[in-house]
């Protein structure tokens, strides 16, 4: 939908207000569902969330694009390998996909998150509600910055340069000590993982054609969305036998 609705040379700018959306639900949604739960209990929860569905429908009713008409294909199977062999003859998609997968397998932080705060930092559960929520602020810093970084740097230095920071940052976040310093880091988590993600999510689009960009998105949303859960287990694993840090 997104880049039948926007402009080629502003996709990475639309791409940089449409991934907050996620850092926001997450900064906002528990707050609100708890309020809920404790005046009205958990129905109001479930049934402001249909609302909030039903508002969405009507304003997707509202929008016009115009319709991409897809090339006729002899089965679901072979539509599907078109797909995976279009992305195959596309260095810069597998390449973006494997960055992306090195990143979430590797740096997953979000599973350490309780035992840092309560084992390594000490800091209870007020101190690891305010770590958890720390990377989506960064992330809205980070959606703010891509603006101006994709003016003035070259779109694969900016990805480069913001997956090995977040590295770096992830290294600093599990060795932190005290808790302000590890407030910084899971800041900076954020503003780097949104930095890089913006920047990949609006290369692959620019990289396809409309007839295939679904079949290509959904590919890319294997690593994209598959790596974190992954990520999650690896670090998970990894962590019972050698500890958080």
């Amino acid at each position: 939908l997104i880049p039948a609705m926007v402009p080629r040379e502003e996709l990475v700018q639309a791409f940089a207000l449409l991934n907050p959306s996620r850092e926001v639900a997450i900064l906002v949604g528990p707050a609100l569902a708890g309020g809920l739960i404790s005046v009205w209990g958990p129905e109001a929860m479930y049934l402001f969330d249909a609302v909030t569905y039903a508002a969405l429908i009507v304003v997707l009713m509202f929008l016009h694009i115009p319709r991409l008409e897809p090339a006729p294909s002899p089965s679901i199977w072979s539509s599907i390998a078109e797909g995976v062999s279009f992305v195959r003859e596309r260095p810069i998609i597998w390449q973006l996909m494997s960055l992306d997968l090195s990143a979430t397998l590797f740096g997953a932080y979000r599973v350490l998150l309780p035992a840092i705060a309560v084992d390594i930092l000490e800091v209870g559960p007020t101190g690891y509600g305010l770590l958890s929520a720390a990377p989506s602020a960064g992330a809205l810093i980070g959606a703010a910055l891509v603006f101006k970084l994709t003016r003035t740097m070259r779109s694969g230095h900016l990805v480069l340069a913001s997956t090995a920071a977040f590295g770096l940052t992830a290294i600093a976040f599990a060795q932190a000590r005290l808790f302000a310093v590890a407030m910084v880091a899971a800041l900076g988590l954020g503003v780097f993982d949104a930095l890089a993600t913006t920047v990949r999510h609006a290369a692959v689009q620019l990289e396809t054609p409309d007839e295939i960009r679904g079949r290509v998105s959904a590919i890319y949303q294997m690593a994209s969305r598959g790596g974190p859960a992954l990520g999650d287990l690896n670090i998970g694993w990894l962590a019972g036998y050698l500890g958080p840090v």
